[in-house]
């Protein structure tokens, strides 16, 4: 036992086991502390402390290497016991700062872990790595912060690179390995749940440039290189059920670009990718089936403009190159046992100055066959009287009145085409077919 002497009063007296310096060709000498070696049992402990203070903060334990002028800076190591038993574990190294329990208002002691400072090169860099499993599973890496007590919030988390006054910021990346026989690691980020006030947010956005275009956000689902790639899947979750009379309601989702105060806002590109061997991956939207109310609406509405034109809206069914292009059917859906079926308008809207948007319907040409065929039909009815069919043409107060022209197909190599006006059967009469000029007012 080596004891400095005690201080009955005052402090006790210091105690320094260090090595001289070295001369001007060599180097100071070597010190050791170590417990020896056993050849049954533990082999001894070793322990480094500062004593308890009654009316003061502990003591301070600083480790530290000397500075030196050539070549790096020396190294401090700290290593866990090696164990070489057969299903027994290496020795584990915990670093925890100090507790504080002497009052309500105390924090516990932080723990800090930093590079060191590059003058003018780079800084020294942090590596935290589980331990390496040669014949099994790695170990596994947890950073997280502790429960919170009963009147406080859970710790904070951040992860962040720092800011830079010239150059790029540093790069931030989370992934898990590449696995030769076995699937990639999934990647799962949650905010966790509470039982009052709103859920906890979750948000991904890239970074802002002021001089030149902002940083981009890309979700991509996993490459199949030879089977089916990932799935995407974007939605909010079900509502659920409250004591109020109308519940919750589901999430809103929103897909849109930016507003911009000079130049084009961003354009919205929503399509399935190419095929070539099959067909290209169909695309539906559909609006949520309700027990109440009026069924949800959806509506497609191209871009006004206050100077120009408005955006043109194109629905256009698929090409088919070698056959027959894609049908396209517009209609309403039946109406239920107490109910109509719902009404379809197709028309041009007015206008403050000039004509009206024209409305054409027709079909295409025709080179190996005949022109399609258009029918303007109403259903039939078992009640009253049957539905009616009207062409008007416009009117107008400073002029004449538009014309209706009614012409059968004209032929380069035969006889024109008909034109046919046939009232309807009846059981006790036909239809009355009147052609009648209308009088001047």
């Amino acid at each position: 036992t080596i004891e400095s002497g005690e201080g009955s009063v005052s402090s006790s007296g210091m105690m320094s086991l260090r090595t001289l310096n070295g001369g001007s060709e060599g180097v100071s000498g070597k010190m050791v502390f170590s417990s020896g070696t056993t050849g049954s049992g533990n082999s001894g402990a070793l322990y480094v402390g500062t004593g308890a203070a009654a009316g003061g903060k502990g003591g301070l334990i600083s480790v530290a290497v000397g500075t030196g002028n050539l070549g790096a800076g020396g190294g401090v190591f700290l290593y866990a016991g090696e164990a070489t038993e057969a299903s027994s574990t290496g020795g584990a190294i915990s670093v925890a700062a100090g507790a504080s329990t002497g009052g309500t208002a105390g924090v516990g002691g932080s723990l800090y872990v930093a590079g060191g400072e590059g003058k003018s090169w780079t800084g020294g860099s942090i590596a935290i790595n589980s331990g390496v499993g040669v014949d099994t599973t790695s170990g596994s890496l947890k950073i997280m912060t502790t429960n919170a007590g009963a009147a406080g919030t859970s710790g904070m988390l951040v992860f962040s690179s720092g800011t830079t006054s010239k150059g790029n910021s540093g790069m931030i990346m989370i992934g898990s390995g590449a696995s030769t026989v076995g699937r990639g690691g999934s990647i799962a980020m949650t905010v966790g749940s509470g039982t009052s006030g709103a859920g906890g947010y979750l948000r991904l956005q890239s970074g802002r440039s002021d001089e030149v275009t902002g940083g981009a956000l890309t979700i991509e689902s996993g490459e199949g290189s030879a089977s089916t790639s990932g799935s995407l899947k974007i939605m909010t979750m079900n509502a659920g059920s409250s004591a109020t009379p109308t519940g919750g309601a589901s999430g809103m989702l929103v897909f849109s670009s930016g507003t911009t105060s000079k130049g084009n806002s961003g354009m919205i590109m929503i399509g399935s990718g190419a095929s070539t061997v099959g067909r290209g991956g169909s695309i539906a939207m559909t609006v949520g089936s309700g027990t109440s109310g009026v069924g949800g609406y959806l509506r497609l509405q191209a871009g006004r403009i206050d100077h120009h034109t408005g955006g043109a809206l194109t629905i256009e069914s698929g090409e088919g190159s070698v056959s027959s292009s894609g049908m396209m059917s517009l209609r309403t859906l039946n109406g239920g046992s107490e109910g109509v079926s719902g009404k379809m308008v197709f028309s041009s809207g007015t206008t403050g100055s000039g004509n009206s948007g024209a409305l054409y319907v027709g079909t295409g040409a025709a080179t190996g066959g005949k022109g399609g065929l258009i029918d303007v039909g109403v259903g039939s009815a078992d009640t009253g009287t049957g539905g009616t069919v009207t062409v008007n043409a416009g009117s107008s107060s400073a002029d004449a009145g538009g014309a209706v022209g009614v012409n059968g197909g004209a032929s380069t190599s035969g006889a024109g085409g008909a034109i046919t006006l046939t009232s309807g059967v009846g059981s006790t009469a036909g239809g009355l077919v009147s052609l009648t000029g209308a009088d001047s007012p």
